[in-house]
């Protein structure tokens, strides 16, 4: 049993230096000799270069047959780690381009100069772009209001720092799709007073998708919006003269007027014109114009007079009588 026993125990050994020697040779071979290895590094975006060169020409590009390609990559093995779709650099110049149509370009493939790599294959190495002429087109510029103004306040008007009407710029194929050009959403919900809205444009089709590789002429535009308010003033009777044995009541008491927000916030009362009440006498009636200041309206089925009742005042030493 002893003997088997060391038997066991000088196997166990030689396995671990076995082991041992297999790790340091790995590590040398890895790490000291760092040979040379290969590898496929997909999906690697492809830039466009060039194009602002293309659309001086008149040309835009419509599409284009793929937007990656594969790289195979050759490096010693410690840089691999540094090879990827995010470091690798593939770019195709569209600015010879001359004419509309297809056209195929080469692409060049960068990669980082720290690694000291190659490549050793690509698939794919050329794009298809499919040319158009490039096309300015006038649209009206529609404010997208997403909410209106809380209960009490309206859109009086708005205007824009702009004239009405932008200039798109796209492939011709892609202005023919635009049915409309809409500013960002704009939400009214809280305003309480005039206010000023940055937006910017946004293209759209006939069935609301939005229009990409689209520019306008500006790039932003300000909306000014004037807001009217809506409140409920007591009426008050003017009088040039007046009797005074004779009491007075009238109807409506109180009416709904609109306008800007701070002259409605100004507003207490609404006066009547000048009442001549002299020669009136016990259950005369007559009619009363408002006399509602220029900024300001009535709001629809509003009255623009009162009617104002006279009644004799009672004598008191004759209703003790």
């Amino acid at each position: 049993m002893l003997k088997i026993s060391k038997r066991i125990n000088r196997n166990l050994i030689t396995m671990l230096i076995c082991v041992i020697a297999a790790v340091g040779l790995w590590g040398y071979v890895a790490f000291v000799e760092n040979p040379d290895m290969t590898k496929w590094v997909n999906n690697v975006p492809i830039t466009i270069s060039g194009e602002d060169t293309l659309n001086e020409k008149g040309f835009s590009i419509q599409s284009m047959s793929h937007t990656t390609i594969d790289v195979k990559v050759k490096a010693k093995r410690s840089q691999m780690q540094y090879l990827s779709a995010d470091t690798i650099t593939v770019t195709a110049d569209v600015s010879r381009i001359n004419r509309t149509g297809s056209a195929v370009v080469n692409v060049t493939v960068s990669l980082p100069s720290s690694t000291n790599a190659s490549v050793a294959e690509r698939k794919r190495s050329e794009v298809t772009f499919t040319i158009e002429n490039l096309i300015d087109r006038e649209f009206d510029i529609t404010v997208n209001i997403s909410a209106e103004p809380a209960d009490g306040y309206s859109i009086h008007r708005y205007e824009l720092d702009v004239p009405r009407t932008v200039t798109a710029t796209a492939a011709e194929s892609v202005i023919s799709s635009i049915a409309e050009v809409l500013t960002t959403p704009i939400d009214l919900s809280s305003a309480t007073a005039n206010v000023v809205y940055p937006v910017t444009l946004t293209a759209y089709d006939a069935n609301d998708n939005e229009v990409s590789d689209v520019t306008f002429d500006v790039s932003t535009v300000n909306v000014t919006f004037e807001l009217y308010k809506t409140a409920t003033v007591p009426v008050e009777l003017s009088f040039s003269t007046k009797n005074p044995l004779l009491d007075v009541s009238y109807s409506p008491t109180e009416v709904e007027i609109t306008g800007p927000v701070s002259t409605i916030d100004a507003t207490e009362s609404i006066l009547t014109e000048d009442i001549d009440a002299l020669s009136a006498s016990d259950g005369t009636t007559l009619s009363a114009k408002l006399s509602v200041p220029s900024e300001l309206a009535l709001t629809s089925g509003q009255s623009s007079s009162v009617t104002v009742t006279f009644t004799a005042i009672e004598d008191e030493n004759e209703e003790s009588t």
